[in-house]
């Protein structure tokens, strides 16, 4: 301050040459100084995970603009253009006479200089907190903890939410001295109520409550009422959900916490359940033959879980002879549980076809009786 302070005080062509001087630095180191401090940043590391282009790329930005702010500011600190209460004005020779070209109060610059340093601060820690979210769920994937992806996205996004709003007030204040005053008498608590609406407020809580019970996780294969799909996001009013026809629906939170949840990604194991429906021309020995076989091919099957399937002659039907089959298969994915029910399939179709043992089809006998005239 002693340095800009004596050239505030030198010529006014003394003080224009230091101000284009300053920009002219600036621009050189700013390049250089940046990745210094992006690179003191770089070196916190935890298991492995460094934050390297993370900070890159969430500070980049913020300190460029940061460091190319201030170099225009003690540019314009510097210039002849700054008029101070504690220094004389630079005088400037102009047909016959000094003219002042100091025009803008410091106090005014230095007030517009904090109000930018604020938004650009606040828009750092903004992006830092984007790494915030993504060190957290890598550091849970690591310890193998339990799946708190959404509770984090969750907690990020009220962080980030406040960090606009402390933001805010702060650059309020810089224009408006007794702020709190003003918000008490405009009735804070009526303008939160109306801005947080009965829904809103049902939604965040619901969210909330999804935060800590889990019943999903993002990835998770899930059915909400009649709606099923892919979890891919949670955020205070809704849950985002990607369908298999690839659309993406937003479900409000508090209908997704009202509604039975069915979280198909939990499934250790898949039920098969159908029936086989025989002819009622098929002997005795050959059902029995049959039904053993099945036992047989399901209880060797490497894919079935043993144990606990079903094979039994379930009803006399009208028209067949139903046996109904029930097993487990061990493969959730659905490719794999379609690749296990055809292999099964395939080879009961074979052993029926060895037994000749014929299915059955919808049949009505018609027997009409003539009249002897």
């Amino acid at each position: 301050m002693h340095a800009i302070y004596y050239i505030a005080k030198s010529s006014f062509y003394m003080r224009i040459l230091a101000a284009f001087a300053l920009i002219i630095l600036f621009y050189i180191l700013k390049k250089t100084i940046i990745k210094l401090i992006l690179r003191l940043f770089s070196k916190i590391k935890f298991k492995n995970y460094s934050l390297d282009y993370k900070l890159t790329d969430a500070l980049g930005k913020p300190l460029d603009y940061f460091w190319t702010y201030t170099g225009l500011y003690l540019a314009i600190c510097i210039s002849p253009f700054v008029t101070y209460t504690f220094i004389p004005n630079s005088m400037l020779w102009f047909i016959d006479s000094y003219v002042s070209l100091a025009v803008i109060p410091f106090s005014s610059l230095t007030k517009l200089y904090t109000v930018f340093a604020v938004i650009i601060c606040t828009w750092g820690i903004y992006n830092l907190e984007f790494v915030y979210e993504e060190f957290f769920t890598q550091l849970n994937t690591n310890f193998s903890l339990t799946d708190n992806t959404l509770l984090i996205r969750f907690s990020a996004k009220i962080i980030r939410f406040f960090t606009v709003i402390v933001g805010i007030f702060i650059v309020l204040s810089l224009f408006i001295k007794d702020i709190a005053g003003i918000v008490t008498g405009v009735g804070l608590g009526s303008v939160a109520f109306a801005f947080v609406t009965k829904d809103a407020l049902s939604n965040i809580l619901s969210g909330a409550l999804l935060m800590i019970d889990k019943p999903f996780v993002i990835g998770d294969w899930i059915q909400v009422d009649d709606l099923e799909g892919t979890v891919e996001d949670i955020s205070f009013r809704s849950t985002r959900i990607r369908t298999f026809t690839q659309g993406v629906v937003m479900i409000p939170n508090s209908k997704v916490s009202s509604e039975n949840i069915i979280n198909w990604s939990k499934m250790q194991k898949r039920r098969v359940k159908f029936d086989l429906l025989l002819d009622y021309h098929t002997p005795i020995s050959k059902i029995h033959t049959c039904m053993d076989k099945i036992k047989c091919l399901l209880a060797s099957h490497p894919s079935i879980e043993d144990g606990s399937f079903i094979v039994r002659l379930e009803s006399i039907g009208i028209y067949a002879l139903q046996i109904q089959i029930i097993y487990f298969s061990l493969e959730v994915e659905y490719s794999r549980f379609l690749e296990i029910k055809e292999s099964a399939n395939l080879q009961m179709l074979d052993m029926f076809a060895q037994e000749e043992v014929k299915f059955a089809f919808p049949t009505q006998t018609v027997i009409t009786h003539q009249a002897n005239l």
